[in-house]
């Protein structure tokens, strides 16, 4: 086995942390969302490559990073017929189409062990759909209205907007360099500077589920361990995010966010464990399951039934981390788990890239 002198691990490790970061600042985003509409948290990746799965590695002392991330998620739209029927029968439901959300985030090494980052996404929702509401006098008028229409089923149109900006500072309490393992606890908030003001096709105000920014201060707490090993690297985090009551009288749901990542250094790249990460490019085969649990809406002090559950992903992916500074990642996802509550437009399938560049 390869061994290095301590001048030179040194070296190796900065480079490390330096691909760590391009690729982490870019998947760093913790909207407030609760449904299976919403954007999911990116988590920061690893030095081993993981690309949703946070990381308990840190920037290096002085240190900066900056990055470019967009997710894609493909939705089961539900169909006009059967949000027509769950109208008649007294259920409110919605479907949405697809959404897509890009962010920048920047982060600013303060310490070997210690952090600070911040992101600010865009957030659009295509093709929002609902049932009509009618009432009983134009019951009959409005529901031969409905027959022309479709169903009877609203077309709301695209909600879309600056997100809410998130800020966080991520401390790695545990460094272990004989045996490569860490640990790093993360502590946030989520601010509200998104939009909370986006108007449907006819003029009204979406619901605050359905709006770019939930109007919410939401403090954040999350939990991250990695591991190399040889050619490999493993890797565990958990995220806690705490919804507050924001605009429209409405608290969108604490969330439970986790992720398990297994990471492999193709080719001749060099060895995890080693930290050895040279002057060439750097490719990485990246597998992870990453679940979301998402507590329901509470609007005005009840409940919506059609909001909130679990979802579980299996997410191959694959990290490209170039010589001159800069590194960019590609994961596919597809839920192996769609258990959500009530009638909701459950994911398809989801794409996460991104590219970013170290200073």
């Amino acid at each position: 086995m390869r061994t290095l002198s301590f001048a030179a691990l040194s070296v190796i490790q900065a480079r490390a942390s330096m691909q760590f970061a391009v690729c982490s600042m870019l998947l760093l985003l913790f909207p407030a969302s609760v449904q299976a509409d919403h954007p999911s948290p990116g988590l920061g990746s690893g030095m081993a490559g993981p690309i949703n799965t946070l990381s308990a590695e840190t920037l290096s002392q002085g240190q900066w990073t900056a990055g470019f991330r967009t997710e894609y998620l493909e939705l089961d739209e539900l169909s006009n017929s059967k949000l027509a029927r769950l109208s008649e029968n007294g259920k409110a439901a919605h479907s949405t189409d697809y959404l897509i959300s890009p962010s920048i985030g920047v982060a600013y090494g303060v310490t070997d062990n210690f952090m600070i980052a911040g992101q600010l996404p865009y957030v659009k929702r295509r093709g929002i759909r609902e049932a009509a509401h009618h009432d009983e006098e134009g019951e009959h008028e409005e529901e031969g209205e409905h027959e022309e229409e479709g169903g009877g089923v609203e077309k709301l149109g695209d909600s879309e907007g600056i997100g809410d900006a998130t800020l966080y500072g991520q401390y790695r309490f545990f460094n272990d360099d004989s045996s490569g393992l860490q640990a790093a606890v993360l502590v946030g908030v989520k601010m509200p500077t998104g939009e909370t003001r986006e108007k449907t096709n006819e003029g009204e105000r979406f619901e605050a589920e359905h709006q770019p920014g939930s109007g919410s201060w939401d403090p954040l707490l999350g939990l991250a361990v990695s591991k190399p090993w040889n050619a490999a690297s493993l890797g565990a985090s958990i995220l806690y995010t705490h919804a507050t009551e924001g605009s429209q009288d409405t608290d969108l749901g604490d969330g439970v966010f986790y992720g398990l990542s297994l990471a492999h250094r193709l080719g001749t790249g060099g060895s995890h464990s080693n930290h050895d990460h040279g002057s060439h490019a750097e490719w990485d085969a990246v597998l992870e399951l990453n679940g979301e649990w998402r507590d329901k809406v509470d609007i005005d002090g009840a409940d919506d039934n059609n909001t909130g559950g679990h979802v579980l992903f299996i997410a191959p992916g694959v990290r490209y981390g170039a010589a001159g500074g800069w590194a960019a990642a590609l994961s596919v996802g597809v839920p192996v788990i769609n258990n959500l509550n009530g009638i909701q437009s459950e994911p398809d399938w989801r794409v996460i890239g991104n590219i970013g560049f170290a200073f």
